[in-house]
């Protein structure tokens, strides 16, 4: 078993950096809604779920930060068992990589002049897999590896 210095410790610095970038894409929400006040309520609404779903990660890997440094704090067995808060951002990260992509095939679709094929093909070629599930990837496989 790893030290706890190393274990915990990583991850105390994964939080750090996480809250710092959340910070800068929180500020950058801030200016999208104050600078584009005209787009359409459905763009809006894609920020602003995807901006909870961020939220809701933030408060989640704090949770797993305190649980680990104050709940289990001397406990050398704790980084061997995952919180349920590691688990859960898994799935919502594979639900707004859906919500991203899903946006992406739309641009695709609206710049190749609503030519579905074309936009499907592009779609399907930035898949790593190639696979046939298309957007809802990146859902099925979060779903897949929290259950798991």
């Amino acid at each position: 078993m790893a030290p706890q210095h190393a274990t915990l410790g990583a991850l105390l610095i994964g939080f750090t950096i996480s809250t710092f970038i959340f910070g800068i894409t929180s500020l950058q929400t801030i200016q999208y809604f104050r600078t584009f006040t005209k787009d359409r309520r459905a763009l809006k609404a894609m920020h602003y779920n995807g901006r909870l779903l961020e939220i809701f990660d933030e408060v989640l890997a704090g949770h797993a930060i305190y649980h680990y440094l104050i709940i289990e704090a001397g406990d050398i067995r704790a980084p061997a068992y995952l919180v349920w808060s590691l688990m859960v951002p898994a799935f919502t990260d594979g639900l707004s990589g859906m919500i991203i992509q899903l946006f992406f095939a739309k641009r695709v679709y609206i710049l190749s002049e609503s030519r579905l094929l074309y936009a499907v093909i592009v779609r399907s070629r930035t898949s790593p897999c190639h696979n046939k599930f298309l957007m809802l990837r990146p859902l099925v496989c979060s779903i897949s590896f929290s259950i798991w």
